[in-house]
């Protein structure tokens, strides 16, 4: 999707500004797939620890990188 792609383009830019490594770019690539799987119904494609493990990360990354 066009904002799947623009979020990846956020993404590399960053991390190749330092902002972030490249585990972290990875990680924030796994959890937009996990919230674009879910937005389509495809249930079966993750697991409720996914999510629980995706907000925990959201959550840390949120009060790592924009306070």
């Amino acid at each position: 999707s066009l904002a799947a792609g623009k979020l990846d383009m956020m993404n590399v830019a960053l991390c190749k500004a330092s902002v972030f490594n490249v585990t972290k770019r990875q990680q924030i690539t796994a959890w937009a797939a996990i919230r674009n799987r879910a937005a389509h119904g495809e249930w079966a494609a993750y697991t409720k620890s996914d999510v629980e493990n995706m907000l925990q990360g959201v959550q840390g990354f949120v009060a790592d990188y924009l306070q």
